[in-house]
């Protein structure tokens, strides 16, 4: 959904890394009411669309009651062939075992051509047993990327540990903010939401400038204070195309997908109660966050600030190996831009 289409001004631009510092109280209040702006350019169908990413989530019981749950739980109004689509989609793996699976069976006995034709009449395909057999003893065609994470296109062009890196962050606060008394210190945060407790968090945090990110702090400052409208911002400056923002939504929480089926389960329990829990919609935004913020830093010249040359950190500096594909290939702007428009044309 490419926000910049809407007839309504899209409002700010989006905060950089580079960025000056934040500002007082009342600019960010004014950006803060400016950026909900973007949000309600078609607020009903944005909302929809993030509402069906988190409920394609399964929800993860604790383990002191825990309940076996499908993991395609979220899928389940899908037929298997379009469940199978949809995470192929996403993630570039399907619901089907692989042909190396189906050919070690022809070879064992297992399946038959007998087999093979039954299956054929179930399923009225105009296929004979002899094209199945020559199909399968070809490797079968994988999609490259899938619906990548910024984080993950970043990794594969320049190397490093960003996508590791990202999902540590994540999973480190979630732990804090989601934790029931193991912890010795308590986050302060734990009566905010958990997308403003993690804003909070993010702004004292030097993990980031220790990647490379010297003005991560800052641009968080920056950031929308609702988490819709923060998702909504991230949608708009990542270019993700229309038909795409659901299954990129879908798979930003399957990323994180231990603490989005966690948030999904206190969703589904405050549903049981007439309730609403929106923590796995905060949950959602935190990681869209860190996609836009990288997004933002890697399009721009890196590393090289004002007056003089500087090296990358190491936890970024490519090997010599990566120097030299890096020579033929193309940014990380452009690689990201080219995948998210070759996954919405996949349908």
């Amino acid at each position: 959904m490419n926000l910049s289409n809407a007839r309504t001004p899209v409002g700010p631009r989006a905060p950089t890394l580079g960025a000056s510092p934040a500002p007082d109280r009342t600019e960010r209040v004014r950006g803060a009411q400016a950026m909900t702006k973007i949000a309600t350019l078609d607020a009903a169908e944005l909302n929809r669309r993030i509402d069906a990413a988190c409920g394609r989530i399964a929800p993860l019981w604790p383990l002191k009651h825990f309940v076996a749950v499908n993991p395609f739980l979220g899928l389940s109004d899908q037929s298997f062939q379009a469940a199978s689509d949809t995470l192929a989609r996403i993630t570039g793996n399907s619901l089907y075992m692989t042909r190396d699976y189906y050919r070690e069976q022809l070879a064992t006995g297992r399946i038959t051509r007998e087999h093979l034709c039954e299956a054929i009449e179930r399923c009225g395909s105009s296929l004979d047993a002899e094209t199945v057999e020559r199909t399968l003893a070809t490797e079968a065609p994988r999609p490259k990327l899938g619906m990548a994470a910024v984080s993950e296109v970043l990794e594969r062009v320049e190397g490093g540990l960003w996508s590791g890196f990202v999902t540590e962050r994540i999973s480190l606060h979630c732990a804090a903010y989601f934790d029931l008394g193991q912890a010795i210190v308590a986050m302060p945060w734990r009566n905010s939401s958990l997308y403003e407790a993690w804003r909070k968090a993010a702004a004292i945090d030097r993990s980031p400038s220790m990647m490379g990110l010297a003005r991560f702090r800052a641009a968080v400052a920056r950031l929308p204070a609702e988490p819709r409208a923060a998702i909504a911002l991230a949608v708009d400056r990542l270019g993700i195309p229309d038909a795409a923002v659901e299954r990129y939504l879908h798979a930003s929480l399957m990323s994180i997908g231990g603490w989005a089926a966690w948030a999904r389960y206190l969703r589904w329990q405050a549903e049981l109660s007439g309730r609403r829990d929106d923590s796995i919609v905060d949950l959602l935004a935190i990681r869209l966050m860190w996609d836009m913020l990288l997004y933002e830093e890697k399009r721009s010249p890196p590393w090289f600030p004002a007056g003089g040359r500087c090296s990358p950190p190491a936890c970024v500096r490519l090997p010599p190996s990566a120097r030299r594909r890096r020579r033929s290939t193309a940014s990380c702007s452009t690689r990201w831009r080219s995948a998210s428009s070759a996954a919405s044309s996949r349908d």
